[in-house]
């Protein structure tokens, strides 16, 4: 789910860290395709990826299938609002040889980064192999996902996480609780996993139970819980396979929530079905509707973003409007009311990309964060915004992503910052510490 800025090619200083220091790096960057995310969603376009081409490794076999592990996730029967990448475009390579990390995406207690040169790595809680590197230990700090080496978008769940490759197919790894992982519920797998039947995907999001992907033809397939259930409301559907969402051919981007999905048409309007009883489907009622029903009066969006029963969009002119529930603020309009229909974020103007409902990128590099689920992941020292707060210590970001309860922001200097809740080290800094300032992640 995101937006970002096109860059043309050529090669720029970065004057600054994202934390504020200084780097000398020389970046070539190049025009890159939207990436998206679970929350965040870019403006159309087929296009193409900053360093694109090549194939992707096999995703090998060690600790695939099987029964999914003993014992439960914490918290998983909590709010969850999964967060993916932002950004402002990708670098296509760096003045040395160190891999730089472009692009982040947060979960429910885990993160992941990819770099420019298409590799993935991933921190915070592997109890399901969600962390992707052929065990289910946790870790604080970034490891390696096995056999990765062709991403270009990165998007993380509850228990699970995927990737979309270069070759425009995709593969997942982690908890299959809901088939999210395109297999029969219950196995799961410790390292990447291919997605059969999607070869020509250009957009993806994962929730906590499902996943849908934009395909080429602008056609969106979606698998896990179905948000469509043949028997209504209250019913359990889930899809092993990738099915059709009816109705939609001209899609651009896909975001995923709670119990409900959105996609960007290329019209400019947004679209969106599942459960409705906060507003999240932004149709101006709160009935539930398994066919997709328009957004009220957002004709201009260029990217949308979801997370647990609320939905933003970024419109072509840098403001935001945000629909669904409001009991933490997180509409950004001031207020703690549900809204069925999108209200203006206050005070954000000039944003390029948006991330997980609640979080903007703006033009300058900096960030703006509003709403809270209980959890600072603001990074000011407060726990709680109804309006948008900027995040200090970000500065030069160039992607974004929210987590459960957690956010993070990747700097063009390729830095990785940061802030939250930190129980099972998905804040990356090598410690299970909360931190309301952004700290750096190490091992990337």
């Amino acid at each position: 789910m995101n937006s970002f800025q096109m860059l043309a090619v050529g090669t720029f200083v970065l004057s600054a860290a994202c934390g504020g220091r200084t780097a000398m790096d020389t970046v070539t960057q190049s025009p890159g395709e939207a990436a998206s995310f679970g929350g965040t969603k870019a403006t159309g376009g087929a296009g193409g990826v900053a360093g694109g081409g090549g194939s992707k490794a096999s995703g090998g076999t060690a600790g695939t299938g099987g029964l999914k592990p003993t014992g439960g996730t914490p918290g998983m029967g909590g709010v969850q609002a999964t967060g993916g990448t932002t950004s402002a475009g990708g670098a296509s390579g760096t003045g040395g040889t160190k891999p730089m990390s472009t692009e982040v995406a947060a979960g429910q207690y885990h993160s992941c980064a990819m770099a420019n040169d298409g590799s993935v790595k991933c921190w915070g809680y592997g109890f399901y192999g969600q962390l992707g590197n052929g065990t289910w230990d946790s870790s604080s700090v970034a490891v390696s996902v096995r056999d990765m080496s062709s991403a270009m978008f990165i998007t993380a769940g509850g228990i699970d996480s995927c990737a979309l490759l270069r070759d425009r197919t995709i593969q997942c790894w982690g908890g299959n609780y809901s088939g999210e992982l395109a297999t029969d519920s219950g196995s799961y797998s410790l390292v990447p996993t291919p997605i059969s039947g999607i070869s020509d995907a250009k957009d993806l999001s994962l929730h906590n139970s499902h996943v849908c992907a934009v395909l080429t033809s602008g056609a969106v397939l979606c698998w896990g819980r179905l948000y469509n259930p043949p028997d209504g409301p209250g019913s359990e559907a889930y899809a092993t396979t990738p099915e059709p969402v009816p109705g939609i051919t001209s899609a651009l981007a896909v975001a995923t929530g709670d119990y409900h999905a959105c996609v960007l048409l290329g019209s400019g309007t947004v679209a969106c079905w599942g459960f409705n009883y906060a507003g999240q489907l932004g149709d101006g009622t709160t009935t539930d509707s398994f066919a997709p029903v328009q957004v009220r009066g957002i004709t201009s969006a260029t990217a949308i973003a979801s997370a647990n029963a609320h939905t933003c969009a970024l419109l072509g002119d840098g403001t935001v409007r945000c629909w669904g529930e409001n009991v933490f603020g997180m509409l950004g309009d001031g207020k703690s009311t549900d809204s069925s229909i999108p209200v203006v974020v206050s005070g954000v103007t000039n944003a390029t990309a948006i991330a997980g409902g609640s979080c903007a990128l703006l033009k300058d590099g900096t960030v703006k964060c509003w709403g809270s689920y209980n959890y600072t992941e603001y990074g000011n020292g407060n726990t709680s915004s109804y309006l948008p707060a900027t995040i200090s210590k970000v500065k030069n970001a160039g992607a974004i992503a929210v987590g459960d309860s957690h956010a993070c922001a990747a700097c063009t200097s390729g830095e990785i910052l940061c802030w939250g809740q930190n129980g099972w080290g998905q804040l990356g800094n090598g410690t299970t510490n909360f931190s309301a300032s952004p700290v750096a992640v190490t091992g990337l």
